[in-house]
């Protein structure tokens, strides 16, 4: 298991290393953008982590690695769950980031703490609805649906900026009460999401 860690890490810094680029970006750009385009450009680079478990399984087809790998002395499981254990520590990295942006650049300033949670809620759902079908259909086919999420995903964060502005719904946007039932409810959908994936990978044929 270490082992498909270690291979993911290093096709991750060699091919994906513009992400990380990219999130500095858009967390600079947050710097100097306005309220509603603020939650846009602080919420797309934890969606842009999101995307790395599927690019890394878009390589693994395009160099057959998904062949070569039942060679190996590894479970499917195993190969499933390291997608999923890459997806989240790439989503950790994102927060880290993000939290060192509020706490040194914009302390005192806003609840960064429910902001936080609210990316981590919206990495981890778009993960957990993207790989199934990637691990069901294969990264060509699953394609349409992955994008299709992203810009699910890219027009809720729009949204979410608009409800900001209407004030009989401002006071109920990010309380902890509702920030806990639905960050509760995006570790069960991950967590089922990985089973599921587990099971289509399982069965497929490669």
């Amino acid at each position: 298991m270490t082992g498909l860690l270690l291979k993911d890490f290093y096709t991750t810094a060699k091919y994906c290393r513009s992400f990380l680029f990219i999130v500095l970006v858009f967390l600079a750009v947050s710097f100097f953008s306005g309220d509603s385009a603020d939650t846009f450009f602080t919420f797309y680079p934890i969606i842009l982590s999101s995307m790395i478990p599927a690019s890394l399984l878009a390589y693994d087809d395009a160099e057959k690695w998904t062949i070569y790998s039942q060679t190996l002395p590894c479970t499917r499981a195993q190969l499933v769950s390291c997608k999923y254990i890459t997806g989240l520590l790439s989503n950790l990295t994102v927060l880290l980031i993000m939290a060192i942006r509020f706490t040194v650049f914009s302390p005192g300033e806003g609840d960064y703490l429910s902001l936080l949670t609210a990316a981590l809620i919206i990495g981890i759902t778009a993960q957990a609805v993207i790989l199934p079908f990637l691990f069901k259909f294969g990264a060509q086919k699953g394609r349409i649906i992955y994008i299709s999420v992203i810009m699910l995903f890219c027009i809720g964060c729009s949204s979410l900026s608009l409800l900001k502005e209407i004030p009989e719904l401002s006071p109920g946007i990010g309380t902890f009460q509702t920030m806990f039932v639905i960050a509760s409810a995006a570790i069960l959908l991950y967590a089922a999401s990985w089973l599921l994936s587990i099971a289509f990978y399982k069965k497929r044929q490669l």
